[in-house]
């Protein structure tokens, strides 16, 4: 009931509410009455940690981590299995963690949490809204129906990388050309479906495709009514690389509206975005951006933009990582630069703490990720490996004290 065994004192109180409840009525009475105290217990209907009275950092215990373990993998309560082990005392033994880890994640219901993962990583969750007004007739093959097969597909490719048969690697996320279309994504994509196809493995994409990148969810989702560079450079900034951009305060923005006859929306964006106020931020985010004006604002290839010019999809990055700056040629070549830099691969770790823990990190933690960093490194960047190694680290085991 309480994800834990009873202790005296609750079963005490429980006993109370229960002799109250049989007081001059019944046996009956007493029990429905015991049971709604149990079902509105907080111990029963909140995930509840008892913070240490002392101050420090103190380990969690057996059942605490147990249902640590189970929220992150399952997003539901512990099992039989790992109650069993908790219960055994047997879940401070590292080998032993490690192991039960291993096989939640290779449970089937460990699919549903990593479906909230993609959604959370890759800012997709607006695409389940059904709220799509784009141009047309531009776009007319976006319809809620098109944004549904794009979140599918999304959900799916991270899910075949970390949980298929991938081989859950950061490069792979980043850069394979293989993914799971459905429905209207393959004339998105201009391929035919071919007969007998039935989703459970993933397709070659025609033309340059990057991971996650280039997904249609993705570019989809970081789009805008107006122009997409700004919004896709911002999330490749946060979410990918994670070095933060956040919307300036007190400065007057113009706005970015069609480009002149015969001028592109970058060469519009750039002269919008000079302002020396401005550049600060831009300077880093236009270069990212424009390296997918190659795809529209649902994701499909393209040489031209919405206005006509000849899109160009080059730049020189500069965001302050001598691993990821420097002169770049379109997506693909942007993941490849992403995928082998310091920032590409702290911010994937960043993305599974955060989400695991349900907290961004602190200066405590410096120690844990440079252990998983190391790790990880060890790993040849595997995610899936990285996902089971946050369970052994002490922020994830321990809790501060008051």
């Amino acid at each position: 009931m309480f994800r834990r065994p009873v202790s005296d004192d609750q079963m005490n109180k429980l006993l109370q509410v229960y002799m109250t409840g049989a007081q001059g009525a019944s046996f009956k009475d007493g029990i429905n009455y015991m049971v709604q105290a149990m079902l509105m217990s907080p111990y029963f209907l909140y995930h509840l940690e008892n913070k240490p009275k002392t101050p420090g950092v103190q380990p969690l215990d057996a059942y605490e981590l147990a249902e640590r373990m189970s929220y992150y993998i399952w997003g539901t309560i512990p099992d039989d299995a790992l109650m069993q082990v908790a219960a055994s005392g047997k879940l401070s033994n590292m080998g032993e963690l490690k192991s039960q880890a291993t096989r939640m994640f290779a449970d089937p219901k460990a699919a549903g949490r990593l479906d909230e993962f993609t959604e959370q990583w890759l800012s997709l969750q607006w695409l389940k809204g059904g709220q799509f007004d784009l141009p047309k007739p531009l776009y007319d093959a976006f319809t809620p129906q098109y944004a549904q097969a794009a979140l599918l597909e999304a959900k799916k490719f991270v899910a075949w990388v970390l949980r298929g048969d991938g081989d859950g690697r950061l490069e792979t996320l980043l850069t394979s050309n293989m993914s799971f279309p459905s429905g209207p994504l393959f004339e998105g994509y201009k391929m035919a479906q071919p007969a007998g196809y039935d989703g459970s493995k993933p397709l070659m994409i025609p033309g340059r495709r990057a991971g996650v990148l280039t997904l249609p969810a993705t570019m989809t989702g970081h789009a805008s009514e107006a122009t997409s560079p700004i919004k896709r450079g911002v999330f490749v900034m946060n979410d990918i690389i994670c070095n933060q951009i956040t919307f300036p305060v007190g400065l007057d923005i113009p706005a970015v509206g069609a480009p002149p006859k015969g001028t592109s929306i970058r060469e519009q964006l750039s002269a919008v975005t000079k302002d020396g106020r401005c550049m600060p931020c831009h300077g880093k985010i236009n270069p990212i951006g424009f390296a997918f004006e190659g795809y529209d604002r649902i994701g499909r290839e393209r040489a031209k933009d919405d206005f006509g010019a000849v899109v160009d999809q080059t730049g020189v990055l500069a965001v302050g990582d001598p691993s990821l700056d420097g002169p770049i040629d379109g997506a693909p070549a942007l993941a490849q630069r992403i995928m082998k830099s310091d920032s590409g691969r702290a911010c994937m770790i960043q993305q599974v703490f955060r989400f695991a823990l349900g907290r961004v990190e602190e200066s405590a933690d410096t120690c844990g990720f440079s252990a998983l960093a190391e790790e990880f490194a060890g790993s040849n960047f595997d995610v899936r490996a990285l996902m089971t190694s946050i369970v052994l680290q002490n922020s994830f085991r321990f809790q501060k004290g008051s």
